[in-house]
């Protein structure tokens, strides 16, 4: 499994690299690869940068998750916030937030 993600991962950096850095999707792409193989902090970068660039529900999602991962509730909670502003009642992040809060016995 760990080897599918590395080579993911290599397509992936090739990929962003091509697009010289300006294709928000290879950025997720990216970010997934390095949130799979337990480089939390490169996946956090990645991720950011895709949701300022080009801001979707996964992008929020998967940031949110990363900071559950390097225990920063509070951080995902605001993530979640901010993909709802631009995506209001979005089903997903709603839940994400009631995940969170749950887990924060809120």
């Amino acid at each position: 499994h760990e080897n599918n993600v590395r080579h993911a991962l290599d397509l992936a950096v090739e990929a962003t690299k091509a697009a010289q850095f300006n294709d928000w999707w290879w950025k997720v792409q990216l970010g997934k690869c390095y949130f799979l193989l337990g480089l939390v902090r490169d996946a956090e970068q990645q991720l950011r940068s895709a949701s300022k660039q080009t801001p979707t529900i996964e992008g929020y999602l998967r940031l949110a998750r990363v900071y559950i991962r390097l225990d920063q509730p509070l951080n995902a909670l605001d993530t979640c916030q901010s993909g709802l502003n631009l995506f209001p009642e979005e089903v997903t992040l709603l839940t994400e937030v009631a995940r969170i809060l749950e887990a924060l016995n809120k």
